[in-house]
């Protein structure tokens, strides 16, 4: 986007990590902020916010007495942190001249903010979601429960628009938490990484000998690390030459073979690293995920960029990324190894197939999966939902490129 079609406004971009570090939500943050600084005339990073030690304390001190009780408290959604941050956030927000407040993962940050300044709410899910689906979000305490619900419905209550990653995220805001259908939009996030390969090189991968497998996360268990090493077993009993490569976590001790490579942490912050990564992927054959709970993992927008399979589960907002046989395929969650080997089996021996799956991926990368899609449609939003309420004179009608989730639903 040229600077002469910046809009002219500042836009307040509240998070309570450091959204200046490549670590922070995998990336997701530090690529909003430059993207949003692609769009508006100022933006200004509101995070990162430590909590004070004695809401720490505090906090521990209800984990610990909700542990006794054989349950877990939601310290994430606590309402002393929630009324904590938003007490910080008014401040900042009082002491600048500020438009616009995009606000990325913050339904406790913005749940109690008290400001007439339009709120962009931007995340993955709601907390309805994550209840019994995540682990850390099972076996919660009734009063931890109703606690969290009400900072969710809050923060939807409180945000002039709900931007969901997916529409599994998008229906829940909807029908759980009743905020208006045309107030709730589906935009895929982007890639979390420069390092974009020229479109030939992503085909070089079609002529390796070996399959190469990828399984990238932080959570083994969560990630469906065992399935993915009992597949790369199925393979190898093919017979198949493949390899599977571990980045991002280390598998349990009893997880060996000759064929499995495991790199346990790259951090995208050093340049060695990223190169380190760039290259990883640029050799991957296909990315394997057999994710056992997922909102909308950032190594698929990855993926897809590389022209990188990836093979995963039908499971939350998973299928809103994976589109069967253009990016990937999205198997039942029951499936098996053996029906996870059969799928690349098949892919990796038919080269004509493969090489459409590579296309078809970065063709979904460049026309969906991508932070400038995000951004334009961010653009679009601020002046055909905002802009024009408060503003309408001014307003240039646009043409309505992209439709509201409520409108995707009545066309299926």
């Amino acid at each position: 986007m040229e600077q002469q079609n910046k809009i002219k406004i500042t836009v307040a971009f509240l998070t309570t990590t450091d959204p200046n570090n490549k670590r922070s939500f995998s990336g997701t943050h530090y690529y909003m902020l430059h993207t949003l600084k692609k769009i508006f005339h100022e933006v200004v990073p509101l995070g990162p916010v430590k909590l004070s030690n004695s809401i720490k304390w505090i906090e521990y001190l209800k984990v610990i007495l909700t542990f006794a009780r054989g349950k877990r408290y939601n310290r994430n959604h606590s309402e002393l942190r929630a009324k904590f941050y938003s007490k910080i956030f008014q401040k900042q927000l009082n002491d600048k001249k500020i438009d616009l407040i995009i606000a990325a993962a913050a339904s406790p940050s913005i749940s109690y903010l008290n400001t007439d300044i339009p709120i962009i709410h931007v995340t993955d899910a709601t907390f309805q979601l994550m209840v019994g689906y995540y682990e850390a979000f099972s076996n919660l305490s009734k009063s931890s429960v109703i606690e969290s619900d009400k900072i969710e419905l809050r923060s939807i209550k409180n945000s002039t628009l709900s931007i969901y990653s997916s529409g599994w995220a998008a229906k829940s805001a909807i029908n759980y938490y009743g905020k208006e259908k045309d107030k709730v939009f589906q935009i895929p996030y982007g890639v979390n990484t420069n390092k974009i390969p020229d479109r030939e090189l992503i085909y070089l991968k079609a002529s390796n000998k070996t399959c190469k497998l990828l399984f990238l996360g932080v959570n083994w268990k969560r990630k469906g690390g065992d399935i993915a090493f009992a597949t790369l077993m199925e393979l190898l009993q093919m017979p198949l030459a493949t390899e599977l490569t571990i980045c991002g976590c280390r598998p349990p001790k009893n997880v060996k073979n000759k064929q499995l490579h495991v790199i346990p942490y790259l951090d995208k912050n050093f340049e060695s690293d990223h190169d380190a990564f760039s290259k990883l992927m640029l050799d991957t054959n296909f990315i394997i995920l057999p994710t056992r709970a997922d909102c909308t993992p950032m190594a698929f927008p990855e993926a897809a960029a590389y022209g990188i399979p990836v093979i995963t589960t039908y499971t939350g907002g998973v299928p809103d990324i994976i589109e069967n046989n253009v990016n990937g395929f999205c198997l039942p969650y029951q499936a098996t190894p053996k029906e996870y080997c059969d799928i690349i089996f098949a892919i990796f021996s038919d080269k004509t197939r493969y090489n459409s799956l590579i296309t078809s991926s970065r063709n979904k990368y460049e026309e969906q999966l991508n932070w400038n899609a995000w951004g334009k449609r961010i653009k679009q939003l601020y002046e055909t939902e905002i802009k024009s309420c408060e503003d309408p004179d001014e307003l240039v009608q646009m043409p309505n490129v992209f439709l509201s989730f409520e409108s995707k639903m009545s066309l299926e």
